[in-house]
């Protein structure tokens, strides 16, 4: 590696630059998981969903004391 700064100066630019790169396929991995519930939330009955939430509430019992 060709470099006029110090060693320590050198060391620090390719460790932002090695930084930086993760954090790109950091966001990328999360767009790919974004996009894919994306299309599986497009392929959800939302009015059935409603309906088993509300049937799942409706069974709730409260006891109080």
């Amino acid at each position: 590696m060709a470099c006029t700064k110090t060693r320590l100066q050198c060391t620090d630019r390719a460790h932002d630059a090695h930084f930086a790169t993760k954090q790109q396929q950091e966001r990328l991995s999360e767009l790919v998981i974004l996009a894919t519930e994306a299309k599986e939330a497009e392929k959800m009955d939302i009015k059935e969903l409603i309906r088993q939430f509300a049937d799942l509430k409706a069974r709730k019992k409260r006891f109080t004391s």
